[in-house]
C-alpha cells in the first residue's frame, strides 16, 4: 500500500511540476512580447539626422511653391489691371456717358470740354495736356515723393515722417518753419478711370500756376542738409470767459541724412 501511495504522490507532483513549467514558459512568452512592443529599435544618429533634413527640405520646397504662387498672382492681378484699365478704356467710359447731364443743360461732355478735351481720343488727350506730362512710354501725372524715417529694425521711429526747417522774415519777424521733407515729380499711369482721367485734366490746367513752386520746393529739399522726426506734440487748451487759446508745442529731433528714404 505504501508503494502504490508513493507512486500516486511522484505522479502527482510530476503533472503538477509539468503544469507550472508550462505557464513559466507561457508568461514568458507573453512577457517577450509585451516588451517588443513597448521598445521599438531605435533611430541611429545618422537616421535622425537624415529624417531631419528631410523634414526641412520638404518645409522649403512648400514655402518657395507658396512665394512663387503669391509672385506669379501678383504678376497675373497687375497685367488683369492693366489690361482692362488701359487709357482707351477709361475714354470709352467717358463716351458711353457723353450726352448725361451732370446738370442741367451741361453735360458729361461738356464737361470735358471745359478741362480742354473736345475729343475724346488718346491723341486729344496728348494734345490737351502740358508737355511734362507727355512721354514716349506713356501719360504721367504730378505726383509728391515724400521722405520717412528708415533706422534699425527695432527702430520705433521706422516709418516716421520727416521735416526740415527754414527761416522766414529778418530781425524780430524772424521764425522757424517746419516743412515735411517731400520732392514734386511725375509718375507714369498705369491703371485709368474716367477719375484718373478728370484728375489728369484737372492738373494739367493747374500745372503752370504750380510749376514756380514746385521747382522752388525741390530746391529748397536738395540744399537742405539736417533733418528731422517729430519726437512729441502737445496741445495746450485754455477756454474761459474773456480767453479762448491754445498752444502747441511740437518737439523736433534731429536724424543722420543716410536713415532719410524717400517713399513714393
Amino acid at each position: 500500500m505504501t508503494r502504490k501511495n508513493n507512486n500516486r504522490t511522484e505522479n502527482k507532483n510530476t503533472r503538477n511540476n509539468a503544469r507550472k513549467a508550462d505557464s513559466t514558459q507561457q508568461e514568458l512568452f507573453v512577457h517577450v512580447e509585451t516588451d517588443a512592443r513597448i521598445e521599438p529599435a531605435k533611430q541611429t544618429a545618422t537616421q535622425l539626422a537624415n529624417e531631419k533634413a528631410e523634414k526641412a527640405a520638404k518645409r522649403e520646397q512648400e514655402r518657395e511653391a507658396a512665394k512663387a504662387a503669391r509672385e506669379r498672382e501678383q504678376r497675373l492681378a497687375k497685367a488683369f489691371d492693366e489690361t482692362c484699365m488701359s487709357v482707351n478704356d477709361a475714354l470709352r467710359s467717358v463716351a458711353a456717358h457723353t450726352k448725361d447731364e451732370l446738370e442741367e443743360g451741361f453735360t458729361v461732355g461738356d464737361y470735358m470740354a471745359a478741362k480742354g478735351l473736345k475729343k475724346l481720343t488718346v491723341k486729344a488727350l496728348r494734345e490737351a495736356l502740358p508737355s511734362d506730362f507727355v512721354r514716349e512710354d506713356g501719360i504721367y501725372l504730378p505726383t509728391t515723393q515724400a521722405a520717412v524715417y528708415e533706422g534699425a529694425n527695432e527702430d520705433e521711429r521706422n516709418g516716421k515722417a520727416v521735416y526740415y526747417c527754414v527761416a522766414k522774415g529778418k530781425g524780430d519777424n524772424k521764425r522757424k518753419v517746419w516743412k515735411k521733407a517731400q520732392t514734386y515729380g511725375f509718375s507714369r499711369i498705369a491703371l485709368w478711370t474716367p477719375a484718373v482721367v478728370r484728375r489728369l485734366l484737372t492738373a494739367g490746367m493747374a500745372y503752370a500756376d504750380k510749376q514756380a513752386h514746385y521747382a522752388k520746393r525741390n530746391a529748397e529739399v536738395k540744399a537742405t542738409k539736417h533733418f528731422y522726426v517729430l519726437n512729441e506734440r502737445t496741445e495746450k487748451a485754455v477756454s474761459g470767459k474773456k480767453v479762448n487759446q491754445k498752444s502747441v508745442v511740437e518737439n523736433y529731433v534731429e536724424v543722420a541724412t543716410e536713415n532719410v528714404k524717400w517713399a513714393c
